[in-house]
């Protein structure tokens, strides 16, 4: 059984939790969130230079819908709207441009996923004629021989529902979301040997892997 996620990875200002709009994205994030096409939403903040290297302040932002639709629709009412002003506030565009897409998940439970200690995202971005069924198979394959390590939560993957623009052109985007009971697991399950065994393995493809990792993500439904 597949879910639709919406992941949304935002870089904000250092002073993010702090700031004045906090409140009111929260207050209408509530009203948001009574929609009943929503099924979970999480909310992460993820300091710079962390597991993923990154070196910004950011928000992970990450939803469960029963489809695109509805998601598309909640979009578009008031509160949503006015909740992507609020954020305006925070957003740190100098930094890096606010990302977000639609996935069609399979393979695990994202609540359970979402509810690790450490969450991990890996995502291969292909070309928009890319195989999907060669890809796909050749990932599994590699899975198949992994070994799994010690607090590594094998998670959910699938496709982006549409093309995401990515260096100026359509991209498919394969996304894969672990867990790990520490920073330490996170490593030891996604670095070193085995990002390279997978980068060499999946070449072939034209990929561009990006990573994002974040603690503690918090259930806001």
């Amino acid at each position: 059984m597949s879910q639709v996620v919406e992941l949304n990875w935002l870089s904000v200002k250092q002073d993010f939790e702090t700031s004045s709009a906090i409140a009111l994205i929260n207050e209408l994030q509530q009203k948001v969130n009574v929609q009943s096409d929503l099924l979970g939403q999480w909310e992460g903040i993820q300091l710079p230079n962390g597991l993923d290297r990154q070196p910004v302040k950011a928000v992970h932002l990450a939803a469960v819908w029963k489809s695109v639709e509805a998601a598309e629709a909640t979009q578009q009412s008031q509160e949503a709207q006015e909740v992507r002003k609020a954020y305006g506030q925070v957003i740190d565009i100098n930094s890096a441009f606010p990302w977000t897409a639609y996935f069609d998940l399979a393979g695990g439970d994202f609540d359970k996923v979402a509810s690790a200690n450490v969450v991990f995202l890996a995502g291969s971005y292909l070309p928009a004629d890319v195989d999907t069924a060669a890809f796909y198979q050749k990932w599994q394959d590699l899975v198949c021989s992994s070994v799994i390590t010690s607090g590594f939560i094998p998670g959910a993957h699938g496709w982006s529902v549409c093309h995401v623009n990515y260096r100026g052109g359509k991209k498919k985007v394969f996304m894969v979301v672990t867990g790990s009971d520490s920073n330490e697991s996170c490593q030891a399950a996604t670095g070193g040997d085995e990002r390279a065994r997978f980068a060499e393995a999946l070449k072939e493809f034209d990929i561009h892997e990006t990573e994002h990792a974040c603690e503690n993500l918090k259930k806001i439904k």
